[in-house]
């Protein structure tokens, strides 16, 4: 072995790998983690939402005033609409 051959040998042994594995498993384990809890928070929203919508039509089919429907159907809309925004807000945000 030539004195340059052991020198680049020396100097192979002490250089860090391309790519460090252990840290790319970390780093994607870290977005998955946090995708998972935006995934689970936006649908916990929507279930209350819904469920508070639900239970305000249901009472007024139950009390016989379907006239007050009107109200809560077009504030219905209006989240329908606001939440549609900021979803797309979201998705143009996540390119």
């Amino acid at each position: 072995m030539t004195p340059e051959q052991k020198l680049q040998a020396l100097f192979a042994a002490s250089k860090p790998p391309a790519q460090d594995y252990g840290f790319e498993i970390a780093v994607l384990e870290r977005i998955a983690k946090r995708r998972a809890i935006d995934r689970f928070t936006y649908l916990a929203m929507w279930v209350v939402v819904m469920g508070g919508v639900l239970a305000a039509v249901f009472w007024a089919i139950e009390a016989g005033r379907v006239a007050s429907l009107v109200p809560i159907v077009s504030a219905i809309a209006a989240c329908g609409v606001s939440a549609l925004v900021v979803w797309t807000m979201g998705r143009a945000r996540a390119l």
